[in-house]
C-alpha cells in the first residue's frame, strides 16, 4: 500500500474514566504508606525505571544510582559496576563475548568495572 493512499490517522485523546487516577493511586503497588521510607522509595523507583524501559541510558542510570530496580530472581552480586551481556550473546555472538568476558558468567561479569571506572 502506497503511503498516498493510506487514510488519515485519527489523532484523538484517550479519555479517563472519573475514578480512574483514585483507583491507580489505591493500588497497593504505587500506594505510598506513611511511615515506610524504603518501601515508599523502591516503589518510586521501580515506577521510574519502567518508564526509562526505552530510554536504556537513563534506565542504567536508575540501577547504578539507587540499586533498588527489578533484578532476577536470585541475582545480588556484591558489588554492581556493568550489566552482563544477555544470556543469548554467548550462543549467538560467540566469538566477540569470550573476547569481552574471557567466559565469566554473569555475576563475574556485573564485577568487571567499566572502563572509566577508577
Amino acid at each position: 500500500m502506497a503511503s498516498s493512499t493510506s487514510g488519515i490517522w485519527p489523532s484523538s485523546k484517550p479519555t479517563l474514566d472519573a475514578n480512574a487516577i483514585s483507583n491507580f493511586l489505591a493500588n497497593s503497588k504505587v500506594a505510598l504508606i506513611p511511615g515506610d521510607n524504603a518501601g515508599n522509595l523502591k516503589k518510586i523507583v521501580t515506577q521510574a525505571w519502567l518508564t526509562a524501559l526505552w530510554q536504556q541510558p537513563e534506565a542504567w542510570a536508575i540501577t547504578r544510582r539507587t540499586g533498588l530496580t527489578p533484578k532476577a530472581a536470585g541475582y545480588n552480586p556484591q558489588v554492581f559496576n556493568k550489566l552482563p551481556y544477555p544470556n543469548d550473546e554467548e550462543t549467538n555472538n560467540h566469538d566477540n563475548w569470550m573476547k569481552a568476558t574471557n567466559g565469566a558468567n554473569p555475576d563475574a561479569q556485573a564485577l568487571q568495572k567499566v572502563y572509566w571506572a577508577p
